[in-house]
């Protein structure tokens, strides 16, 4: 499934999720901590958008679903011709199984 680069597009859930890791980290380590995150999780849904498949299959969560680590996160999202689905953003110490 390589070729044009996908449009992404985020559930509600997962835009929340962006804004409490944002949040968490303002808090935490400050505004240009912030920041980079912010771009590293960015840069990390651009390549996914280019190469959709690097993802791992997580049939066990639901039908369709890939997995992603980008920094300390984890993306469950899903691939069709033209779009990919973000469902969660994930902390790598959570339960996936639980939570997505």
């Amino acid at each position: 499934m390589s070729g044009p680069e996908r449009r992404i597009v985020l559930s509600e859930q997962a835009s929340r999720d962006i804004a409490d890791i944002l949040q968490y980290t303002f808090e935490t380590w400050g505004e240009r901590q912030m920041d980079v995150y912010a771009a590293k999780l960015e840069k990390g849904i651009r390549l996914l958008g280019a190469r959709p498949l690097l993802g791992k299959p997580r049939r066990d969560l639901y039908p369709g679903c890939r997995c992603y680590r980008i920094e300390q996160h984890l993306v469950l999202y899903e691939v069709d011709e033209e779009e990919i689905r973000v469902a969660r953003f994930l902390h790598k110490r959570m339960d996936v199984k639980r939570h997505g």
